[in-house]
């Protein structure tokens, strides 16, 4: 299985390299990252890893806590997304070098940790990457796995592939999972009793996250541009994901019409979306603005930039955190928790299973079944 996966990866490779390498020479970062051409200047202690900008914030915590440990430390990150990429710049370039996941054929794999030399790698969540496991074993470059997790449909597929897993996962130098469930899982594919002290649960590194420094500037300023006074009722819907907007619609033309003082900010997982948003409101009839465009007075808000979700959650009476009433797994919908604000969520809560039994057990939120549950809850 190995093989063929690997025999795959070279050929798309080959394909695509011709257009790699010329986005590459023209500086694009994307595609420097995806064939290992990185700056030796960044070379590292700890290379660590995480796909998206989820990921990123919650790995921000194990970077903040390590180089105040040891301010000497060098630490790079890498990440899949532009905007994972973008997150990560904006948190912590000052402190560590960033750039993109190679990707995972021998060729990229090999030059990439032939510019980094790091001591450890550490990669975040659920990502497997068979060749940087296998060339990192060779190079007895040691792998940990943080805040691990498997989902039930991912633990179906991956006893498809048992044999080959197992192989990869023995690899491993230690896995900190977040539940004892997902410790079982990752047991089934450690067969060695050896292998299985590998496994330790850690719990979820969201749990870590320090709580938000109110910065009142920036809030006074999201306050005058969506022209918050004290009859408004703000409910912000974070991280959402296709189909989850068209929900947000019916309600907020339902709610609108009932209570005109009632504002939907709706900040989508990712910006590039923007537009297949504004047409499906535009073909709705829904009059929209962007958040920071003070001129206009509608309603209904698209947020059309990253790093002021906390502070956005931090005035809004009520909030949604997306990727859960559509099967994506569930975004990290402890962060409006953080910030004071009572949180709803739908059912598809894979990934955030632990956060979920926490908000609810402290009534901090509430797990909806359907979007007719959240109008409800409203």
């Amino acid at each position: 299985m190995l093989r063929l996966y690997s025999l795959i990866i070279n050929i798309l490779y080959i394909i695509i390299y011709p257009y790699a390498i010329i986005k590459a020479k023209n500086n694009d970062k994307l595609w420097q990252g995806r064939l290992g051409l990185i700056d030796d200047n960044s070379q590292c202690d700890l290379w660590l890893h995480a796909a998206s900008v989820g990921e990123v914030k919650v790995i921000g915590y194990l970077i903040k806590y390590l180089i105040e440990a040891d301010p000497n430390l060098k630490i790079h990150l890498t990440t899949m997304t532009r905007t994972g990429y973008n997150t990560a710049a904006e948190l912590y370039e000052q402190l560590i070098t960033i750039s993109y996941f190679p990707f995972d054929c021998k060729v990229s794999i090999r030059r990439t940790l032939n510019s980094l030399k790091p001591k450890m790698i550490i990669i975040a969540e659920t990502e497997i990457w068979p060749n940087l496991v296998n060339q990192a074993s060779k190079m007895r470059i040691p792998i940990i796995l943080v805040n691990g997790r498997m989902s039930d449909r991912a633990f179906s597929k991956y006893k498809k592939i048992r044999k080959s897993l197992s192989s990869l996962l023995s690899k491993y130098e230690h896995f900190y999972l977040k539940t004892e469930d997902d410790l079982k899982k990752y047991a089934y594919f450690l067969r060695e009793e050896s292998c299985k002290e590998k496994l330790s649960v850690g719990g979820d590194m969201k749990f870590d996250a320090p709580l938000i420094v109110s910065n009142q500037t920036e809030i006074d300023k999201l306050k005058d541009d969506l022209k918050i006074n004290d009859r408004s009722f703000i409910f912000t819907a974070g991280s959402t994901r296709p189909g989850e907007e068209e929900m947000l619609a019916d309600i907020y033309m339902n709610f609108q019409q009932k209570f005109p003082d009632f504002t939907m900010l709706i900040a989508p997982r990712h910006l590039e979306r923007l537009n297949e948003i504004q047409t499906m409101l535009n073909k709705r009839d829904i009059s929209w603005r962007f958040h920071d465009d003070a001129s206009k007075n509608e309603k209904l808000v698209l947020v059309n930039r990253l790093g002021i979700l906390n502070y956005l959650y931090n005035i809004s009476n009520i909030s949604f955190v997306g990727g859960t009433l559509v099967n994506i797994g569930g975004h990290n919908i402890l962060e409006p928790v953080w910030a004071g604000c009572p949180v709803l969520y739908g059912p598809y809560i894979d990934n955030v299973r632990e956060a979920s039994d926490y908000i609810v057990r402290n009534n901090f939120g509430q797990k909806i079944s359907a979007v007719t549950s959240l109008k409800g809850e409203l």
